[in-house]
């Protein structure tokens, strides 16, 4: 997943303020091979869903022409592309 989704979600996570979500970097998931990514970590699935709405709506609302945001169609691009792990007591996306 691009960093820059990773960060969205936890901006919005952030934003929101009672969910506890973080980035975990170089994360080598489930058939990588050694490869890494930016993931998210969090306790439940309805967090994360709250999580990506609203980083969905934020990035909707922001400067689209700005190089360092990543735009509306990368971010669900790279959501529908994501996988999901456990980690016994949390859960991961990549």
């Amino acid at each position: 997943m691009r960093s820059k989704t990773v960060a969205a979600i936890v901006a919005a996570a952030a934003e929101i303020g009672r969910f506890d979500i973080e980035e975990r970097q170089e994360y080598s998931g489930r058939y990588m091979f050694g490869a890494t990514t930016d993931a998210v970590v969090y306790d439940n699935t309805q967090s994360l869903l709250v999580c990506v709405a609203q980083a969905a709506v934020n990035l909707s609302q922001e400067d689209q022409d700005d190089e360092d945001q990543i735009s509306v169609e990368e971010f669900l691009e790279d959501i529908k592309k994501a996988r999901f792990d456990s980690m016994g007591h949390s859960n991961i996306i990549y």
